[in-house]
This record gives C-alpha cells, structure tokens and sequence, in this order.
C-alpha cells in the first residue's frame, strides 16, 4: 500500500500496487501525488513501456483522480472500470463539476483529469474475470456506495480490493465509519454489497482508506450494522435539527481531528449526513 497523503492526512488515501509482472495498480488517488507512484515503478525497475494493469474500484475522484496521468507516465498501462464510471473516465466534465459541487472548499486539494482514449479504457461488470500481471481477479458489482463501483477479488492472494463498499477504515482497534456520500448512496444495496464481500469470503480486506486488515464475518456484521446505525441517527437527527448542525455533531463523534485535521473531519461528516439527506428525499 502507498499512502498518497491525500488532504494532507497520513494514511486516509492508500492505493495498492502489486509487485507482479507486470505490475497492477488499484486506484490512483486524487491525481496530487501520482508521480509517487511512477517512482515505487521505477524503482522496482518497471519499464515505462510495459503494460501496466489499473483497476479502479469506482471513479470518485479520490480513487480515480491520477489515473490520466498514470497513463500518460505508462502509455500501454490498460484501465479497468466499471461500465457506468468508464464514460466519466473519458470525458470526465461531469465527474470534475459533481466532485466540485460535493466537496466545495476541498477540491483544492484534487487535480481534475483529462481524458483518456476510448483504447485505454476496459468496461468490466459482474462477474467479470480479469487476469493482470499473472493475478486473476473476479469482478463483483458493489453499487451502494455508488452505481460505478466494483470490488476486485484476487484469488491468487484470495485479498479483496473493496473500494469504499466496507466503509472507512480508522487505524485505531478498526473502528470503520460508514460511507454514504451524496449524490446515489443507497443503504439497502450497501448492505447486500456487504453480505456479497462475505459470501466470498477473503483472507483480507483491502480497504480504500487506512490500509488493509484480516476479514471475518464478525468484520460484515458490524459494517452492516455501522451503516444501519449511522443512517437511522442521521435521519432522525435531520427531523428535529438544521443540517450544518447535523453535520457538526457527526465530525465531533467522529474523534479523527487529531488523524485527519478539523477540516477533513467536518468534510467527511458532510459528505456522509448529505449523502443520507438525499437518500431520504
């Protein structure tokens, strides 16, 4: 895993590169530190002409942001998306205006993409296979989180790569917040996109944020239950308080000011009470 240090935090925006031949990337980041990842390539002696794989989970922009410059660095690098999410990758207008609008202030922390060639670019959907510098992953739609998502089950590693679809992990006893950003977040197929990453039962969790842990099924039942939780709170929450005061009262139970700074915690506390807001409309 290499920490981008997305928004200025340590640890919060992790992509994976898999030491293979050739090598396999899963997500960029937000498009700020892409060349770190061009250096961990060039130091394990890969050749900027090889057919690097990019599997992107989802192209929110803090998973997909680099991925037109990690191309533009590997120009034979081939990229796995999503069926819905791979027209965003190559015109990525409407992915830059929607992330601007999310996010507000934060945006100053992105790089906003340029578009890829339509040959660059592999729509994959459920079920699919793939086999990628010697890997075979298996493609699972996870669309709760958002309709462009897919997790990527190694079954060399049996390691699945789970975007967002099992929340945000904090390196602090494995404590995960739910995800549910604006503007498609969908709870009850969140929790199906759950019970599906447990039915396939991996070794380990490879998690979009903070890092990786071992899986179990105690792992499922508490991110199923964390997002039931979470959704129920906000929503009864919003029945009898302002939103900004809503949002207020999320990022303080959060406890990540020290990990992720005040403004990164207020942030993330918006986009998830938002996301729940417009679930409920």
């Amino acid at each position: 895993m290499l920490d981008l240090q997305m928004y200025g935090t340590t640890g919060y925006g992790g992509v994976y590169v898999l030491d293979s031949s050739p090598p396999v990337v899963v997500d960029t980041g937000m498009g700020r530190h892409t060349r770190w990842i061009c250096e961990l390539l060039d130091r394990w002696g890969t050749q900027r002409s090889e057919p690097i794989s990019i599997l992107v989970t989802h192209v929110h922009l803090d998973h997909a942001g680099g991925v037109a410059q990690l191309c533009d660095a590997f120009p034979n690098a081939r990229v796995y998306a999503h069926s819905r999410g791979a027209p965003h990758l190559l015109d990525p207008k409407r992915l830059i205006a929607g992330t601007k609008q999310a996010v507000g202030q934060m945006w100053r922390y992105y790089e906003a993409p340029t578009p890829l060639g339509q040959d660059r670019v592999v729509a994959v959907a459920d079920d699919d296979l793939i086999d990628a510098g010697g890997h075979h992953f298996t493609v699972h739609a996870a669309p709760g989180h958002a309709p462009h998502q897919v997790v990527y089950h190694d079954r060399n590693a049996n390691i699945m790569f789970c975007g967002d679809a099992m929340g945000i992990r904090i390196p602090d006893g494995d404590r995960v917040i739910a995800s549910t950003p604006p503007p498609q977040f969908d709870l009850d197929q969140s929790r199906e996109d759950v019970a599906m990453i447990a039915a396939c039962e991996p070794a380990r969790l490879c998690y979009g944020h903070h890092g990786h842990q071992p899986f179990d099924p105690t792992v499922a039942v508490g991110y199923d239950r964390t997002l039931q939780r979470f959704v129920d709170d906000v929503t009864a929450a919003l029945q009898e308080h302002a939103l900004e005061d809503v949002i207020e009262t999320v990022a303080a139970r959060y406890g990540t000011s020290d990990l992720w700074g005040a403004e990164k915690t207020r942030a993330e506390a918006s986009l998830n009470v938002r996301g729940v807001a417009e679930m409920r409309r």
